[in-house]
């Protein structure tokens, strides 16, 4: 344990009996978070290229995760609203947008059924 830690473990205690002052508890959350800077100078090292490009690999492939699942969801609402126009009075489930989202997402993902738990294209 470094003496970082122990004043931070300090400081937290002293806090915990004390006031509990707001800006108090800013302080010692930048003080942990200042504790992850040691990671970012782990990285420099030649030992741990690999790791650092696995990292930045992960970042942005969770930006390209994020736009697919925006995609996704257009398509399922714009989807939702044809269907709650042509099958809202017919299927319970496509009576409403958020209804009919839900069952289309469902649907995408191999769960195509009622509630009753008939499938929805023999309901159709």
């Amino acid at each position: 344990i470094s003496a970082v830690e122990l004043s931070i473990r300090y400081i937290g205690g002293l806090m915990d009996g004390g006031s509990n002052s707001p800006s108090g508890l800013a302080l010692l959350k930048v003080l942990r978070l200042a504790r992850l800077a040691r990671l970012v100078r782990v990285m420099r090292f030649k030992a741990f290229k690999e790791l650092k490009l696995m990292a930045l690999g992960l970042f942005s492939g969770l930006k390209a995760l994020f736009w697919a699942i925006v995609l996704l969801m257009a398509v399922v609402f714009t989807m939702s609203v044809v269907t709650q126009s042509f099958f809202g009075e017919v299927v319970e489930e496509f009576s409403t947008i958020d209804r009919s989202m839900f069952t289309l997402f469902r649907c995408v993902t191999q769960t195509c059924e009622t509630i009753t738990g008939d499938p929805i294209p023999e309901a159709l």
